[in-house]
């Protein structure tokens, strides 16, 4: 029985280890938290001590090493400039929602030429790709002015700043409140309406005048920002005619035009005229000095403002620190429909100034000693502040 037993019975195999469910997603863990046992209970001699520990710090150092590096790339990060990648010349394939799209850019003389294309019939997905471009790109200038100036003879986007509150621009309360009403109504949906049953070109003009520093340009950033438009920068005295003429055109239907410093016109004018005189050049039209002296004349400005091809639609700014030399033709009703003037700051505006700068050094009790302060200074200009 016993041998029918023995030569009848097979060999006897061990059970095979059960895996960790760790260990299929984590190889080799078990052995690890074991080592780490036996670490944490002195059972491993000197060496595999050792050894563990240095492990350990090369395996946490790395973690350490990057949490502290992305600690100091963000506290220093306003001290770098941002970089700005762009597709340079070529073309190339890319996947946009299980659609092959190709994209190329060709690069002119002065600018970029860029196109999209896909393979089909119908342009529904590449209605789609820039539909979603333009939110996202909405969603990057949330909040922000987004600032033009020109640049050969095209307007190119400059920066894009935070929206200044308009309550920080220091001036008349009951002036800046009748300007405010003014170009909300000339915003107003009904009031393109309006002007065109009445025959009247749909634009909007300001003059604003004053001694330097005391926020003309401040005053037009501000409005921008508050009935968040897009506001184009142009400086007279870096073109010519033709080029005026041609940024007039490329403006948007929707935007504030912003000319600094509008008695270049005509102090250009004025000088070319004497010149004419004195040096008996008669056969030399304004345009051909204009475009020498790299100024524009005035009757090519007055032309852009409310010429027979001037845009509509657009809010057009005039600075100025001396309205005295502005031609009459310029700032006449029309092309000026308000004219706002800007003094240096008194008693009140240097309180408001003052206590707009108290509210924002928190901890500092500096009302109470404004008023005096203010009453003993001279009017100034608000940007000494």
């Amino acid at each position: 029985m016993n041998a029918f037993n023995s030569g009848s019975s097979s060999p006897i195999h061990t059970a095979p280890t059960q895996i960790s469910i760790m260990d299929v997603f984590f190889p080799g863990f078990t052995g690890i938290t074991a080592s780490m046992q036996q670490l944490l209970t002195g059972n491993l001699n000197s060496y595999a001590h050792l050894m563990c520990m240095c492990g350990m710090f090369l395996f946490l150092g790395r973690y350490a090493y990057r949490y502290l590096t992305e600690l100091v790339e963000a506290y220093f990060k306003y001290k770098k400039k941002p970089l700005r990648f762009s597709p340079w010349n070529g073309s190339f394939f890319f996947v946009y929602k299980n659609h092959l799209l190709r994209f190329q850019c060709v690069a002119k003389e002065t600018k970029e030429e860029i196109s999209i294309s896909c393979i089909g019939g119908s342009s529904q997905i590449l209605r789609a790709l820039l539909s979603d471009c333009r939110a996202e790109y909405l969603k990057l200038i949330q909040r922000k002015t987004t600032v033009f100036e020109h640049h050969d003879g095209e307007w190119r986007k400059a920066k894009a700043r935070d929206i200044r509150p308009i309550s920080t621009v220091i001036m008349d309360e009951d002036e800046k409140m009748a300007v405010l009403k003014d170009i909300e109504d000339f915003l107003d949906e009904r009031a393109r309406g309006w002007y065109a049953r009445r025959g009247i070109p749909y634009r909007r003009g300001f003059l604003l005048y004053g001694p330097p520093g005391t926020g003309k340009s401040s005053f037009s950033l501000s409005v921008a920002g508050r009935f968040e438009l897009d506001i184009y920068v142009l400086n007279l005295s870096s073109i010519d005619d033709n080029r005026l003429s041609s940024l007039f055109a490329q403006l948007p239907p929707h935007c504030v035009i912003l000319l600094e410093d509008i008695d270049a016109a005509s102090t250009a004018e004025t000088e070319d005229s004497e010149t004419t005189e004195n040096t008996d050049q008669a056969a030399v039209g304004p345009s051909q000095k204009s475009k020498s002296q790299g100024n524009v004349s005035l009757s090519a400005l007055l032309n852009a403002l409310d010429g027979v091809s001037s845009q509509e639609g657009r809010l057009l700014i005039m600075t100025t620190n001396h309205i005295e030399r502005l031609d009459d033709a310029l700032i006449r009703p029309g092309r000026v429909d308000r004219k706002v003037l800007f003094q240096l700051a008194d008693k009140k505006m240097s309180s408001c100034l003052f206590c707009g700068l108290g509210r924002i050094l928190k901890g500092f009790h500096v009302i109470g000693a404004i008023s005096p302060l203010s009453g003993q200074q001279p009017p100034f200009p608000s940007s000494r502040i």
